[in-house]
């Protein structure tokens, strides 16, 4: 196993559970992790609500592309493909966070920290942009 973060290894641990279900090949690698992630929570308990965090907003996400991917929402359909990029990018913000807590409650110091898109307005002090 590549070294990660606390935070990634949960990460990785939730995208390879969905991703087992369409890839039977990778069911020891989640095993794998599995056990990692047993031992997290025995360690520090306290990592529960990121965890759960992180497997909603993946769960969320895969759907959402999924839709995507699969032909659902065809490219005629542009304003919902970019709706669906938009609640994407605000999930990811959402399991970043989570990560970056289960980080924290590790004492590690990484760097995995979200990075607003230009495309997100920042207001100013007073109010404005």
């Amino acid at each position: 196993m590549i070294p990660k973060s606390p935070g990634e290894i949960v990460d990785t641990w939730s995208i390879l559970r969905m991703k087992a279900v369409l890839i039977p090949d990778l069911f020891c690698e989640v095993l794998q992790y599995q056990g990692v992630v047993s031992g997290m929570f025995y360690e520090k308990p306290e990592i529960f609500a990121p965890v759960a965090c992180i497997i909603e907003m993946n769960a969320r996400i895969w759907m959402l592309e999924a839709s995507i991917r699969s032909g659902e929402i065809t490219d005629s359909e542009l304003v919902e493909i970019g709706k669906r990029a938009i609640k994407i990018r605000d999930y990811n913000a959402r399991r970043v966070e989570a990560k970056v807590a289960i980080d924290k409650i590790f004492g590690h110091k990484g760097i995995d920290a979200k990075v607003e898109h230009r495309s997100v307005v920042k207001e100013g002090k007073d109010g404005t942009s």
